[in-house]
């Protein structure tokens, strides 16, 4: 929503911020710097009537009502006043016919998209602890990140896939072991896992981590009261492969190899609108690896030029089967020398998990 308004984001505070967003009065060290800094200090619901164009929240000093964290009531941070929407609501005051076959048919296509998504990203959007520490990529990064020297200062821990109650168990292990928490990938040098799961942080962190570990880790530092050792028992498994195996120590090391670049730099990717996960998601995954996206569909010359050592097309189409009538166009471009070829959403993820640009062939959408 703040990005939509055209502001800006992040998870720590400084000086330069002009609002804290707060859902209730606490007394962290947020809470009072923004006082010392006479930073405002607002609610849910200033935002959200912001979202809907109610451009008086700006005005100062702030009503009482976007400034209120507790009391009874209890507020609700994504309530607004109905004026502000009546036009959007009015057409949901008239009943609307549909037909058993209009019904039946939605219901399909539905369901038919729900499975598309599940296997081209299992768990991609069920990390309900996400929220609290988002960062989203706003744009490429073209530097070779190298890896620190690792010690208990510059440990920079970020965990995935595990619920609040845990989430604040391991953060307190962390941080009472001299560890950071971190909340950019590309500042991160661990990744710690619940369990396996495709997610957002997983693809980002690919980039720039040394290491993917389960929790286990956790629990013998916790236990040895110290940072202890990597083993080779503690890296996460790919449970899809059996046995399983220890892809992300074999694609960390491919990544090292090549002396941290980027996989990705020099290549633009241009995203059709149904792809899955989203295309905030996705464009945010595609900029931790030093690639590009276009807003606008490329012009023919862009897609048949060639990268030197890959040989593949250096602007590239991501899409996905409900969006392939978009392209059908496109075929009459081909000839005998060129084809111009869309890639399904999972040429880029598993050439992330893998750490090099896999055979496009593989993953061509047949139009």
């Amino acid at each position: 929503m703040i990005r939509s308004l055209g502001g800006k984001y992040s998870g720590h505070l400084s000086k330069w911020h002009t609002h804290l967003l707060a859902r209730e009065n606490g007394k962290t060290d947020k809470f009072k710097k923004a006082f010392e800094w006479s930073i405002p200090i607002v609610n849910g619901l200033w935002l959200s009537e912001l979202f809907l164009g109610n451009t008086c929240a700006l005005k100062q000093p702030l009503e009482e009502r976007y400034k209120r964290l507790n009391g009874t009531p209890p507020i609700d941070h994504f309530s607004f006043d109905q004026i502000f929407v009546h036009d959007l609501l009015l057409p949901w005051s008239q009943p609307i016919r549909i037909t058993d076959e209009i019904l039946n048919s939605s219901i399909r296509r539905h369901n038919e998209q729900q499975q598309h998504t599940l296997s081209n990203i299992h768990d991609m959007d069920t990390e309900n602890d996400y929220l609290k520490n988002s960062y989203h990529y706003n744009e490429p990064i073209t530097s070779s990140i190298e890896p620190p020297i690792l010690n208990n200062e510059s440990l920079s821990i970020m965990l995935s896939g595990f619920n609040m109650k845990t989430l604040n168990h391991y953060e307190t292990i962390i941080k009472s072991l001299g560890g950071k928490i971190s909340t950019l990938p590309h500042t991160t040098t661990h990744l710690i896992m619940n369990r396996f799961l495709r997610t957002e942080k997983l693809y980002e962190c690919m980039n720039y981590v040394t290491y993917v570990l389960n929790k286990t880790w956790l629990d013998k530092c916790y236990e040895e009261k110290r940072f202890v050792s990597i083993e080779e028992s503690d890296w996460i498994l790919d449970e899809q492969f059996q046995p399983a195996e220890n892809l992300f120590k074999q694609s960390i090391d491919k990544r090292i190899d090549r002396q941290n670049r980027l996989l990705f730099v020099g290549y633009t990717f241009f995203l059709t609108p149904s792809v899955q996960p989203s295309q905030l998601i996705l464009k945010s995954i595609i900029y931790s690896t030093g690639g590009n996206v276009r807003r606008e569909f490329p012009r023919i010359k862009q897609l048949i030029t060639l990268n030197d050592q890959t040989k593949i097309p250096n602007c590239l189409i991501l899409s996905c089967d409900i969006d392939k009538f978009l392209l059908k166009d496109l075929h009459k471009y081909n000839n005998s020398d060129f084809q111009i070829k869309i890639l399904s959403i999972d040429f880029l993820l598993q050439s992330i998990l893998q750490q090099e640009i896999l055979n496009i062939d593989s993953f061509i959408l047949k139009i």
